[in-house]
């Protein structure tokens, strides 16, 4: 890891509420046509990236209401999310897609957690050195 991703991530941990968090990635297929588009029109990509964001936030809010009798309580609630573009890929070649960090589950308005079931909820194990 180089020294200023060493120092973004430091100052994130500080900033960010302790939580757990997962690390989303959203690709565009060649195939649809997406990347060439992106490629000529730029602000396609902020819509796109408006888009991924909406779907994955109304995802962790449903996942995160539990209980019907308990939904109207939880409609205002939010979800934890950092997104960055990267527009290059390993090959230096033009590849848009999005990292998202999101929380593993939803915050109420006064301040209180509530985790999501499903997907982001599954225990997944940690890295060992040789994998990475």
């Amino acid at each position: 890891m180089s020294r200023r991703a060493e120092d973004l991530a430091s100052v994130l941990g500080e900033l960010l509420p302790p939580v757990r968090y997962r690390h989303v990635v959203v690709t565009f297929p060649i195939r649809m046509g997406i990347r060439h588009r992106v490629r000529g029109n730029p602000g396609l990509l902020c819509r796109l990236t408006r888009l991924a964001v909406g779907v994955l936030s109304r995802w962790l809010q449903v996942q995160a209401r539990g209980h019907r009798r308990r939904r109207d309580e939880l409609k205002p609630a939010r979800p934890g999310l950092v997104e960055a573009w990267q527009t290059f890929g390993d090959a230096l070649n033009f590849h848009p897609h999005l990292h998202i960090l999101a929380s593993d589950g939803v915050f109420l308005e006064d301040g209180r957690k509530r985790c999501a079931r499903g997907v982001l909820d599954r225990q997944v194990p940690p890295w060992s050195d040789p994998e990475v």
